[in-house]
């Protein structure tokens, strides 16, 4: 649907400090060892955090755009996860983190 179209805004630059500042109210005892921007998304930037003591990583997904949209989303990945046992998404939040809708999740193939 968004074939050829072009990101209007930069993605937003994180570092490690800020996510952690983030995620702190999701993971108040733990530690981000490690976080790398993924996607090249036309408006939601992504990053992959790993944390202190998890072997998964998860995804922090930042919505430029409402809170609805994160909602939409969440619902979209509830709904697929009742289909089959293919995917295994684990949504950990989805709510406004320092002002931007954000969304935690882990995702493991079966």
């Amino acid at each position: 649907m968004k074939e050829g179209w072009e990101r209007t805004v930069p993605p937003m630059q994180l570092d490690i400090t800020q996510i952690h500042d983030m995620i702190t109210p999701v993971f108040p005892r733990k530690k981000v060892v490690a976080a790398e921007r993924i996607g090249t998304g036309l408006s939601n930037t992504n990053y992959k955090i790993r944390l202190e003591g998890s072997a998964e990583p998860y995804v922090l997904r930042l919505f430029r755009k409402g809170l609805e949209i994160a909602e939409k989303e969440l619902a979209i990945i509830q709904r697929v996860r009742q289909t089959g046992p293919s995917v295994k998404h684990t949504v950990i939040y989805c709510q406004r983190l320092k002002r931007r809708p954000c969304l935690f999740t882990r995702t493991i193939m079966a």
